[in-house]
């Protein structure tokens, strides 16, 4: 019988054998005096929270949130790579990550940290802060303000702004993956040429439910693919939240979220999940009336949103059959099968 403890990864003596220094690493108070030795912040870090944890063969990454005591508190991306040995890491250190260190050198975003690269020597892990990062080494140019100014506003006219021109940008992270990716959002001020007037271009919001980005071109040298942006708020999260909420004890705080989320009409999920939350507390009349009216609503909807919400139609309706008294049994089509943007 396979037990919770055995699924641990940290209870392998091979890979404890293999990357001794990963138990440490997945400390968040253990690993805080290490990072804070190698990077040498100008603040006090007030607290490092792991989060996303790959293991590679050989190696391992560990990505970490900081928070700083400065005034005001700020935060920063770090990214720990273990190694089965320093030589390993040293060779890291200097091929990927020193030199560009060296290309990000007075960006404003590091100032927190003496350097934005370290070594962990005891754990052989080498430390970078973002946007440095040895596995997407042109990050660092994708996310300079003042480099992706000029190649956004070439980028304008694609974009539908002819005779715009740019006057400021701003860069937003908006999800930074395990590993090889990363997708940035880019705020752009414009104004018409001979026109003080200023406009956001690529921030605008849309009248449609949902919709597919324009491809404004490739820039190889960046290794980046450059899209116009479109209308929406990412719910999946949220959507994940809520449900955890639901089972573990804090049922009014997720039913709040869903029912704030299907307020929105951006997808059918909350609604459906609300319903299911509903029939599992013994509230079968709210959930029939939320999922009848799903219902409702598809027959009513344009075929794009016929099209989108498909799964979730089919998922209500065999809600729907759930006998009274009885507990609805989970159904996992719908996530798999469904994008909720």
């Amino acid at each position: 019988m396979t037990t919770t403890a055995g699924l641990d990864p940290l209870q392998s003596p091979l890979l404890a054998a293999e990357l001794p220094g990963l138990r440490t690493a997945l400390d968040g108070e253990a690993i805080l005096g290490h990072v804070q030795a190698a990077l040498r912040p100008r603040h006090a870090i007030a607290r490092s929270t792991p989060g996303q944890a790959t293991y590679l063969g050989g190696a391992a990454v560990v990505r970490y949130r900081l928070e700083s005591e400065g005034d005001p508190p700020s935060a920063a991306l770090v990214t720990g790579r273990l190694f089965a040995d320093r030589d390993a890491c040293a060779r890291y250190v200097e091929e990927r990550l020193a030199p560009l260190a060296e290309a990000a050198r007075g960006r404003e975003e590091l100032d927190l940290f003496a350097t934005p690269v370290g070594v962990v020597e005891p754990l052989c892990m080498a430390l970078q802060v973002f946007p440095v990062d040895g596995e997407l080494p042109t990050l660092v140019e994708a996310t300079d303000r003042r480099r992706m100014l000029g190649v956004l506003g070439q980028a304008l006219p694609a974009a539908g702004g002819g005779g715009l021109v740019a006057e400021d940008c701003r860069v937003e992270l908006g999800h930074y993956g395990r590993q090889h990716r990363c997708v940035l959002r880019y705020h752009v001020d414009t104004r018409a040429a001979g026109d003080g007037a200023r406009r956001q271009l690529l921030a605008q919001d849309g009248r449609w439910e949902f919709g597919v980005p324009r491809c404004l071109g490739y820039l190889p040298d960046l290794q980046l693919a450059l899209f116009e942006a479109i209308p929406g708020v990412p719910q999946v999260a949220q959507l994940l939240k809520a449900r955890i909420q639901g089972r573990t004890g804090r049922g009014a705080e997720a039913e709040r979220t869903l029912q704030e989320m299907g307020a929105k009409r951006k997808s059918e999920a909350p609604r459906y999940y609300l319903a299911e939350y509903l029939l599992r507390h013994g509230r079968r009349d709210e959930a029939i009336a939320i999922l009848n009216d799903m219902l409702l609503q598809y027959r009513r909807g344009t075929v794009v949103w016929r099209y989108q919400e498909r799964k979730w139609y089919y998922a209500a309706k065999k809600l729907l059959k759930t006998p009274p008294g009885a507990k609805p049994s989970p159904d996992r089509e719908p996530e798999r099968a469904a994008n909720v943007v």
